[in-house]
C-alpha cells in the first residue's frame, strides 16, 4: 500500500515539472511565423509610451535609467532575453538628439544601441509592421459567370485555370492586399441558335481557352472580392461562326479563392522613423 502511495506522489511530481517546464516555454514564446504560416515580421510600432533599460545586443543592462521613446515609434524585435523581457533595437530618427539617445552610442555611428522592453508592455503596446514590398502570388481561379459586351448578354460559361501576378499589402498594419493577376485557364462555353447565327439549331457546349487579367481584394482572411476582363477562343470556330470568339467579357465574382503564397523577400527589412 505505501508502495503504491508513494507511486503516486511521484506520478504527481512528474506532471508537476512536465507542466512548469511547458508553461516556461511557452510564456513570452517568439514563434516564427505569422498565423497563416508566411515568414515572421520582426518589425513593430509602438502605439502608446512603453518604458525601456539600454543594453547590450544580449540584454545586460548598460545602466538603470528608464527611458520613454516617442509615440509611434518603429523598433525591430531582436530577441527574447527571458519570459518576461524581450531585447529590442529602435529605427533611426532624423532629429540629432533622439538619434544620439536611441539609435548610436558612438558619434560615428557605427555601434548600435539596444534596449530591453518588458515583454507585457510589447504585447500590449505595439503592433506589427509588415513590409508592402510586392510580392508573388500564385493560385487556381474560379470564374461561374460573365458579362459580354458584344451583344449584350449575361452566360454562366465557367472558367478554371492557374493564375500568377503581383500581390500588394493596402497597408503596414493590416492584412488587406490587392492581387494583380494575369490567368490561363479552360473554359466550357455555351453555344446556341442565337449566338452563331443558326449555324447551330441545339444548344451545346464546347471547350475553349480563355486568357484573363484579374485584380483580387483581401480584405480580410479568405474573403475576397475580384473583377476579371477576358476572352475565349474555341477550336475550329468557322464551323459554328460564334459571334463571341476572341471578345471581352466582363465578371465580378465574391468569395473567389486565391491559393497564394507570399514571398519572403525584404519582410525584415527595418528603415527609419519617417517610415510610420
Amino acid at each position: 500500500m505505501k508502495r503504491i502511495q508513494n507511486l503516486s506522489c511521484l506520478t504527481k511530481v512528474f506532471f508537476v515539472i512536465v507542466a512548469q517546464t511547458v508553461c516556461s516555454q511557452t510564456i513570452g514564446q517568439i514563434s516564427s511565423t505569422e498565423d497563416d504560416g508566411t515568414p515572421k515580421t520582426f518589425n513593430y510600432k509602438l502605439v502608446i509610451e512603453a518604458p525601456v533599460l539600454e543594453c547590450n545586443i544580449v540584454g545586460t543592462k548598460r545602466n538603470s535609467t528608464i527611458q520613454i521613446p516617442p509615440r509611434n515609434s518603429l523598433f525591430t524585435l531582436v530577441g527574447k532575453k527571458n519570459a518576461d523581457t524581450v531585447i529590442v533595437r529602435f529605427w533611426n530618427w532624423a532629429e540629432i538628439d533622439l538619434r544620439r539617445e536611441y539609435n548610436y552610442s558612438d558619434s560615428d555611428e557605427k555601434v548600435r544601441k539596444y534596449f530591453l522592453m518588458s515583454y507585457q508592455d510589447f504585447n500590449d503596446k505595439s503592433i506589427k509592421r509588415y513590409s508592402r514590398v510586392p510580392t508573388f502570388t500564385a493560385g487556381t481561379v474560379v470564374i461561374p459567370v460573365k458579362l459580354r459586351f458584344n451583344q449584350f448578354d449575361f452566360s454562366k460559361d465557367v472558367t478554371i485555370g492557374p493564375t500568377a501576378g503581383v500581390r500588394f499589402r493596402l497597408s503596414h498594419y493590416t492584412n488587406n492586399y490587392l492581387n494583380v493577376l494575369l490567368g490561363f485557364g479552360i473554359s466550357s462555353v455555351s453555344l446556341d441558335s442565337i449566338s452563331t447565327g443558326g449555324k447551330i439549331k441545339k444548344g451545346s457546349d464546347r471547350p475553349a481557352l480563355t486568357p484573363s487579367l484579374g485584380i483580387v481584394f483581401e480584405f480580410i482572411q479568405n474573403v475576397q472580392v475580384g473583377v476579371f476582363l477576358g476572352k475565349d477562343y474555341i477550336a475550329k470556330k468557322e464551323d459554328v461562326d460564334w459571334m463571341y470568339q476572341g471578345k471581352t467579357w466582363f465578371s465580378i465574382g465574391l468569395g473567389i479563392t486565391i491559393l497564394s503564397r507570399q514571398s519572403s523577400a525584404s519582410q525584415n527589412k527595418d528603415g527609419d522613423q519617417s517610415d510610420n
